[in-house]
């Protein structure tokens, strides 16, 4: 017996052209994938951030250890 073909193709629906709809399921993917990627970059920036400030306070630490201000109880 010969094979079907898996789907038969409307006339009308052959001259179709320009974009197709997205199914929902993947709309939903991407827009969760966007989602997760904004998050990731938002995480890169916190900690980006709180390393420079913690450098600062390193910094601030060794000066002062460097140049110490005045003695006890002057």
């Amino acid at each position: 017996k010969p094979g079907k073909p898996a789907k038969s193709v409307k006339p009308a629906d052959k001259e179709k052209t320009g974009p197709q709809p997205v199914p929902v399921a993947v709309a939903d993917v991407n827009e969760t994938n966007l989602e997760q990627e904004r998050m990731k970059a938002a995480e890169r920036i916190k900690a980006a951030e709180k390393e420079k400030r913690r450098a600062m306070v390193r910094k601030m630490l060794r000066e002062i250890q460097q140049n110490p201000v005045g003695g006890l109880f002057e």
